[in-house]
Parts: C-alpha cells; structure tokens; sequence
C-alpha cells in the first residue's frame, strides 16, 4: 500500500517525507496520525492489537499529507447543494494524532486563504468556491452510484493546498457535522447555518414517514395477496364432487311465516 501511495505521490508532485494513517470510524481526528513512511508498519501493529476480538475487519487509510491551507466543506441536502465554509488546522507533530493540531473557524481560515494569495477578498473567496463546486458535484454523484439512491445527508471536505489544488479529504454522510459559523453576507459575521438542524430534522421526519407509508402500502398490499392466495388454495384443495354437490344444493328456505295475500 505504501508502494502505491508513493508512487501516487510522485504522479501529482506531493511530498512523501509524510503519511496520514486514519482507522476506520474514528471521530475528530482522534485516530488520525501524521507519521514517517518508516513508522506506519509499527503504529499499525500497536493499532490492531486495540480491535476488539469480536471485529471481523478493520479498515486504515493511508494518504498522503497535503500542506492544507484551509478546507471546504460543503452540505449536501437531499441532493441539492446548500450551505459551505471553510475550516483550517494547526501542524502536528510527526507521531502525534490530529487531535493534537486543533480546528480553527471561519475567520482564521479567511486569514490563511488571503496569506496564500488564494482569496484575498469576498469576490475572489466567492470565485474559489465556484471553481470548486463541480468537484463537489461529482463526488456527490459518486455516493449516489455506490449507495444505489441519493443520500438524503452529506457532507464533502476538500483540503486546498498553497497551490490552489483541491484534494478529496472526506465524504461524511450521517456522522457529519452541519457547517455552522459559516460566513453571513447579510450580517458581515459568520453567524450563517445552512441548512439548520430544525431543517435537517424535519426533512428526517418526512422521509421516514414517507418510507413507513410504502411500507404499510406493500404489507398491506401483500397480505391481499396471500388472503387470494388462500382462497384459491382452499378452492383447488376442495374434492371436485363436493364442490359440484355444494353448488346443486338448493338454497335454504326463510323461516319466517308466508305472508297472506291480500
């Protein structure tokens, strides 16, 4: 693996003095390592001696280490692209997890894009996100093909480097935090949330209640079914000269009085 990822490496003109090793599940960056390409191979071993016995598979990523100037995040509704933002990151020391590093907001990723020379102003801030949003189109197609349907919440993470390039950090789905903090055009502050969790929650709602009412259509469209099913079962399992004596006998007589003529 690291072989390949090397020889990646060497492909797009990345640094391999670095590997990022992520374990599968992990939340925050808490299982994110930077390493030596010489210490994967050890920090692997200690990691799987850590897996529960129980687990049947365990899944690391190795990627290459990209000198992240800041990250954008985009949310994805119900297929439809809403709000995004920016996140940055501290460095951290080589053995060390990303926890270590810390998170930095909106504002400060501002400050890092205009250091670089990559957005040193609303426009040009603007200009980068639309430059980079058929990016995020085309992972978002991506998930639709591997999960069969559009995934009702996603969020996609792409790491930009001094040079401008954009690189696939994450494609969350459930586990994903909404983008809040995020840039308000109208306030001047980053006080924006889009979509917000009331929205979020209600489109959850909706689509289980959507999801419940097909599946009390198909059970009760099933249990017909199996009622017609029964009958005909019944119908074919009935002697052919009883049923024939069933429909010859007469139909039974009222037991009420006659009434009299007039």
């Amino acid at each position: 693996a690291l072989e390949h990822l090397e020889a990646d490496c060497d492909a797009v003109g990345l640094p391999k003095k670095d590997v990022m090793v992520k374990q599968g599940l992990s939340w925050g960056g808490e299982h994110v390592a930077r390493l030596g390409p010489q210490r994967v191979l050890q920090h692997l071993q200690a990691l799987l001696a850590k897996v529960p016995v129980k687990a049947q598979a365990v899944t690391v990523l190795l990627q290459a280490k990209i000198d992240v100037v800041a990250e954008l995040r985009w949310v994805i509704l119900d297929g439809k692209l809403r709000g995004c933002g920016w996140r940055t990151f501290g460095q951290a020391r080589r053995g060390r997890s990303m926890v270590e590093a810390g998170m930095k907001g909106e504002s400060e990723s501002r400050e890092a894009l205009a250091a670089a020379g990559l957005a040193r102003n609303e426009e040009e801030l603007r200009s980068l996100e639309q430059r980079l949003q058929p990016l995020v189109e085309s992972v978002l197609e991506e998930a639709v093909l591997d999960a069969g349907e559009t995934p009702q919440f996603l969020r996609v993470d792409l790491l930009v480097d001094a040079e401008g390039r954009a690189w696939l950090g994450e494609r969350e789905s459930w586990g994903a935090d909404l983008m809040v903090g995020t840039y308000n055009e109208r306030t001047g502050s980053c006080t924006r949330c889009d979509p917000s969790r009331a929205e979020v929650a209600a489109a959850m709602i909706a689509r289980a209640l959507r999801l419940l009412g097909v599946k009390q259509e198909k059970s009760s469209a099933l249990q017909g079914r199996r009622l017609q099913q029964c009958r005909s079962d019944q119908k074919r399992s009935t002697p052919t000269r009883v049923r024939k004596a069933l429909q010859k006998r007469p139909a039974a007589k009222s037991r009420g009085k006659k009434s009299s003529k007039a």
